[in-house]
């Protein structure tokens, strides 16, 4: 009995060490790689629907913090749109966490320009969004988090004597999270509806969008407005 006991604790040992996969009862290939849980993904991008899913098409090397504290770095990262959900590659191999993520982070190339996407969880309910739902980061300060909900969806194209075509249509939103009221709170690029959604903070957009000749329009005047609203 003794020696059956050993030889069944060597087996699970190397079978650790190996970090072999397994298939579960439901059919899918999971198993634990550098100490990474993650499940293979058969396809993660439909032939059939124009356009792309993801944030960026290319596996990028970015950093990945779980909720129980553990990070892994240097892994290849893909951020799923549609599905709301990150992936890392092993080998060739598309994976999906099978522990929670809390945030993570990876930079990509956007037209030629190379750009850091930082997203994150753990924010309040809104519409059909929840606690899990990851939003990117643009600003992270003591009073606001601008935040942006990339959102695609998929619209079917009509063909007169031929097959609907289908592509992804973005419809992504900018959402303000008030640190002190702990509020999440949908907003548009636009001085106007900033100054009444924030009226505490009216006069002051009004004299940083005069003296910086911003209209809000784009993500690098959003981003300058709430870096100067979480100076004190």
């Amino acid at each position: 009995m003794k020696y059956r006991l050993l030889l069944f604790s060597l087996v699970i040992a190397s079978i650790t060490k190996a970090q072999t996969s397994v298939i579960t009862s439901g059919g899918r290939t999971v198993g634990v790689y550098d100490n990474i849980y993650g499940a293979v993904l058969p396809v993660i991008k439909p032939d059939d629907i124009e356009g792309s899913p993801f944030l960026s098409d290319d596996w990028n090397k970015g950093t990945v913090v779980f909720k129980k504290g553990k990070r892994a770095d240097s892994l290849p990262l893909k951020f799923d749109i549609i599905n709301n959900k990150v992936y890392f590659r092993r080998d060739t191999m598309a994976m999906e966490f099978l522990e929670e993520v809390t945030f993570f982070l990876f930079n990509y190339y956007e037209d030629d320009a190379l750009k850091t996407a930082y997203f994150k969880n753990g924010y309040p309910e809104e519409a059909s969004q929840n606690s899990a739902t990851f939003y990117q980061v643009f600003v992270e300060g003591n009073s606001f988090h601008l935040l942006k909900y990339l959102k695609r969806l998929i619209r079917e194209d009509y063909v007169y004597n031929g097959p609907p075509k289908r592509k992804y249509v973005m419809q992504d939103m900018w959402y303000v999270f008030d640190v002190k009221k702990k509020q999440l709170i949908l907003v548009k690029p636009n001085k106007s509806f900033l100054q009444k959604k924030f009226n505490a903070e009216s006069d002051r957009i009004d004299e940083l969008c005069r003296k910086n000749n911003w209209d809000l329009k784009t993500t690098d005047q959003m981003i300058a407005l709430f870096i100067e609203l979480n100076k004190e």
